[in-house]
């Protein structure tokens, strides 16, 4: 990306990371814990992890199944040798993806922070679930810490 002087003779910022000001901000202020707090984003970052395993991932899978199922059938031994059309293979892919590490991938919020607006909309709210979950462990908290235990019974009272 060639980088662009501005009106003051200097590179835009824009230029330089390849995001926009809104991108930027999303990029600072937010983690990924608060993508994934948000139904929206987060169906919109599982649907994109899981579009890249379909396009990258699955095609390999079912070829090895199919390798490995040829073998075990060719050699009539192995857990394969029995699945002649090479219908697990299904099944496999569903293995791997329940086993797979999500690792999302938050470059699609920056390059597109409208995506992000549901998020932007409900942070707020997001913040005081947050803050009222926390308020409500260190009550229980201090609950327990205040109790006494009751030497007799064994107990806490």
């Amino acid at each position: 990306m060639m980088a662009e002087l501005n009106e003051e003779g200097t590179v835009d910022q824009y230029d330089i990371d390849g995001y926009s000001e809104k991108g930027r901000a999303l990029k600072t202020r937010f983690s990924l814990k608060d993508f994934m707090s948000c139904y929206e984003t987060r169906e919109i970052l599982e649907d994109v992890f899981r579009g890249n395993f379909e396009e990258k991932i699955e095609q390999d899978l079912c070829k090895l199944y199919e390798r490995i199922r040829k073998d075990h059938h060719d050699q009539c031994t192995g857990i394969l040798a029995r699945d002649r059309g090479g219908t697990g293979c299904g099944e496999f892919v569903n293995i791997v993806w329940d086993n797979l590490k999500k690792d999302y991938d938050l470059e699609t919020f920056y390059n597109d922070p409208e995506l992000a607006e549901p998020l932007l909309n409900s942070i707020d709210e997001i913040k005081e679930h947050e803050v009222e979950l926390k308020r409500n462990e260190l009550q229980e908290q201090f609950k327990k810490a205040n109790k006494a235990f009751d030497w007799k019974n064994k107990r806490y009272v």
